[in-house]
């Protein structure tokens, strides 16, 4: 086939191509399916072992971050956890209880003062927007199950899920 026949055919598949990226782009990222990754670590300095929702960021598809808040009509589904603790006491060890308000918890043994777990959940837990925004019940702790107390240090946490719409 000669090249004045081929030029035309390759000239419309890259026009083609080059206008539809930015449209599948666009509904890649506002898909309710998409995974939605969000992440918190306590305000610097702040060593008191408490990390609110609120600290949650969202970190996007196109690796910009956003504060996270969860949509009214919507439910969060975390299907996976990162959860990490560096006590203040770095010579700790114990029995603890990592939780994320009364949606999830699990129990660990710190050692020197580190507790950390990774776990993927399926099928996963939800938060609604009530317990979301619920202050008696809102943020990520540790408790030392010898005393029954929150344990001062630095939380950091990673979470993925979905978003799911309430009836």
């Amino acid at each position: 086939m000669k090249l004045s026949k081929i030029f035309p055919h390759i000239f419309l598949t890259v026009l083609l191509i080059t206008g539809l990226t930015p449209a599948a782009k666009a509904a890649l990222v506002n898909s309710p399916w998409q995974p939605v990754d969000l992440q918190a670590s306590p305000n610097p300095g702040d060593t008191s072992g408490i990390v609110p929702f609120a600290n949650l960021i969202r970190v996007k598809s196109d690796g910009t971050v956003a504060p996270f808040v969860l949509p009214f009509n919507q439910k969060l589904v975390i299907t996976y956890v990162h959860f990490n603790l560096r006590a203040v006491n770095t010579s700790l060890t114990t029995n603890v209880d990592l939780r994320i308000g009364p949606f999830f918890s699990r129990p660990l043994m710190m050692t020197n003062g580190n507790a950390a777990f990774i776990d993927s959940l399926d099928p996963g837990f939800r938060i609604n927007v009530q317990g979301f925004n619920d202050p008696r019940y809102n943020y990520f702790y540790a408790v030392d199950l010898k005393n029954d107390s929150i344990i001062p240090g630095a939380v950091s946490v990673r979470l993925v899920g979905y978003l799911v719409s309430t009836p």
